[in-house]
């Protein structure tokens, strides 16, 4: 017995209701292969492509524990079905928390690397690899005010007489 993860989305065109209610048949399908299925509505967004000219979609994730002979059947079923636009099914990673993973979440988070998600990124991990990389020549020279040179208040009269002489001609000027 392994723990998925099925991915599906029924069309936008459906309304919340019958999307629930398709939503449960699904589940129900799934149950009948595995003892439990936990089912997790993620909403209706828009499609990054159009499919079958519906450009909007519910989507859901279903998690279930099932043998595999089992799992090849359900989905080779669910593809049949006219009312889903897509399946997917992967292994459920038992390994990433609720916050990692990404059907679980509705706050935006920045892509991670492979590296970020075996070993999270601290404050203090960023400061010490900061100290030990070396410097190299060839990396931009500090602002001015770091240098120790005055920074120049802008001349707002100048500025503004400027944009009169070119504003007031009509034309562009030709360079």
């Amino acid at each position: 017995m392994r723990t998925y993860e099925l991915f599906f989305i029924l069309p936008g065109t459906l309304t919340e209701a019958e999307s629930g209610k398709r939503a449960e048949e699904v589940t129900a399908a799934v149950r009948g292969i595995a003892d439990s299925a936990e089912l997790h509505p993620l909403g209706k967004n828009r499609l990054a492509y159009p499919i079958r000219q519906i450009r909007y979609g519910y989507y859901f994730t279903v998690v279930f524990s099932a043998a595999p002979t089992q799992v090849q059947e359900l989905v080779e079923r669910l593809r049949l079905s006219r009312d889903l636009l897509r399946v997917f099914l992967t292994y459920f990673n038992l390994n990433l928390t609720a916050r990692e993973n990404i059907a679980y979440t509705t706050e935006p988070r920045p892509a991670a690397t492979a590296w970020e998600r075996v070993a999270p990124v601290t404050a203090a991990a960023v400061v010490s690899a900061a100290a030990a990389a070396p410097t190299s020549a060839a990396s931009a020279p500090p602002p001015p005010a770091a240098r120790g040179l005055p920074l120049a208040e802008p001349d707002l009269a100048a500025i503004n007489k400027k944009l009169e002489e070119l504003i007031g001609s009509g034309e562009a000027p030709t360079v």
